[in-house]
């Protein structure tokens, strides 16, 4: 009964920081809509969170005359559809053409800025949170191949191969796979100790990390319900790696190594002890690939270093643990810079994120064509709550509000990509009335003809365009959310 209410509760508190975050998005997104509108002079008629209907609502009138002469009234709404929100203002929709502050009659420079205003706030949001992070100090986290090798160099990151939970055939131990064994019964010599791999498990003391960061978060110890066996049958190959002597020697991910030298091989640290020991210049291995025998020769580095990360390969019994061999990320010093420093790196560091956030969406759009697959890993709400609720279980409060930028920085790219019913899409008008406008001039002033180009696009195109593009949005997002939810129960 506890563990139900802890469970409960574990969901409780997830949803609500969820909508916690969720909604400071949304809302500062929108703020920037309507100061930029309010700056601009255009009339707000609604200030809505959620897509409607709408479930709530509070008229406000603000006493500072317009241009119009009049006092301006506006709603404050709550909608039934809680994704996204909207700033609703007089002549979006072509109406009140002859209003002085309707959204068409104010300047072009203006109304871009209205348009561009919910992306500008959220890229301000990620850049002053990352301002923060960098003065206080963070855990390294590279977002690219050469900021990780850069990181290494700096001494702010240390590689370290560990023995973790490759697979678990007992859902109720409470293990999961990714976590970092550090102790099985008492004993800390797990891999060449036979007892302790044909003896039950009965108490096993783990680290268990963030998937995304390869970063330990805390250390705890998870009582097994009943007794687990670690059993292995032989050793395989996890991953070759690049350039290394064993993809030179064209051993492949997935064979089976049987021996060395004629020597049998059963463990993992026996390959180590065989090549570290060995005076020869090459080595001989014999595998097992597509159930057929291959002898291969291998020549070590000047190091003794092949180039493989093995990997236990077990038996599917009952209530057995698998364990194998990853290399792990430490984190070992901060990233931290002087207050004068930390907007400048946090700007750029804003900018790689938002790099990788347009590739993602790139590769999306491409799988989702060619494909009509959505790409591993990319998520929606759904997705986003669970990764919320592993923030919560085992990050910080750092880990949130670094969480928080990363979405405000997505939320900005996504919003400014040209397609129909978002803010980009909205902005590709506004750049096609600027073209009109400058091929006016230049036919007028410049040629001297009479011709003048239309000033815009009709409005009632404009309106079926981006309507048909949010149900396009809206589609989208119940399919991914669906696929999250999938994800989730398989």
């Amino acid at each position: 009964m506890l563990n139900f209410f802890s469970s409960v509760s574990s969901i409780v508190l997830t949803i609500i920081v969820f909508l916690i975050i969720f909604a400071i998005l949304i809302i500062w997104h929108e703020l920037g809509h309507f100061w930029a509108a309010r700056a601009a002079k255009i009339k707000v008629l609604e200030f809505g969170f959620g897509m409607p209907p709408k479930i709530w609502g509070k008229k406000t009138v603000r006493k500072t005359k317009n241009e119009a002469g009049e006092n301006e009234e506006m709603e404050w709404t709550l909608n039934a559809i809680p994704f996204g929100g909207f700033v609703r203002m007089m002549g979006e929709d072509g109406t009140n053409t002859d209003h002085p502050n309707a959204f068409g009659n104010r300047p072009l420079a203006w109304r871009m800025l209205v348009i561009a205003g919910g992306v500008i706030m959220n890229f301000i949001l990620g850049w002053a949170i990352f301002t923060y992070a960098f003065t206080v100090g963070i855990e390294p986290s590279p977002i690219s191949k050469e900021e990780y090798e850069q990181f290494l160099e700096e001494g702010l990151l240390m590689e370290k191969e560990d023995i973790f939970i490759q697979n678990i055939t007992n859902e109720t131990s409470g293990l999961q796979k990714g976590d970092r064994i550090i102790m099985i019964n008492d004993e800390n010599d797990f891999e060449n100790n036979n007892k302790i791999l044909e003896e039950p498990i009965t108490e096993i003391v783990i680290e268990r990390f963030n998937s995304e960061t390869k970063t330990f978060e805390n250390k705890y110890i998870t009582e097994i319900n009943f007794p687990l066996f670690v059993a292995y049958s032989s050793i395989g190959i996890a991953s070759v790696q690049k350039n290394s002597p064993a993809e030179k020697a064209e051993l492949k991910q997935g064979d089976i190594i049987k021996k060395i030298n004629n020597i049998s091989v059963f463990n993992i640290s026996t390959i180590s002890e065989i090549i570290k020991n060995s005076t020869q210049k090459s080595l001989l291995l014999e595998i097992e690939r597509n159930n057929k025998n291959i002898t291969l020769e291998i020549t070590p580095t000047d190091e003794k270093k092949i180039g493989i990360i093995s990997k236990y390969i077990f038996s599917q019994q009952e209530n057995t643990l698998s364990i194998g061999r990853e290399i792990h990320i430490y984190p070992i010093k901060n990233r931290q810079y002087s207050w004068k420093e930390a907007p400048q790196q946090a700007f750029f560091y804003s900018f790689q994120i938002m790099g990788k956030s347009v590739d993602a969406l790139g590769n999306f759009i491409t799988q989702l064509i060619s494909k009509q697959t959505i790409p591993e890993g990319m998520g929606g709400p759904v997705a986003i709550a669970s990764h919320t609720n592993t923030l919560l279980e085992y990050g910080n409060i750092m880990s949130l509000i670094l969480f928080t930028a990363m979405l405000s920085l997505s939320l900005a790219v996504l919003n400014i990509m040209p397609f129909p019913g978002l803010d980009g899409g909205r902005f590709i008008f506004l750049l096609i009335e600027a073209i009109l406008l400058l091929l006016t001039f230049i036919s007028t002033k410049i040629f001297r003809t009479s011709y003048q180009f239309p000033k815009r696009l009709p409005s009632s195109l404009e309106g079926i365009i981006n309507a048909l593009g949010f149900i396009t949005l809206l589609i989208l997002l119940f399919w991914i959310t669906g696929n999250d939810i999938l994800q989730l129960i398989l």
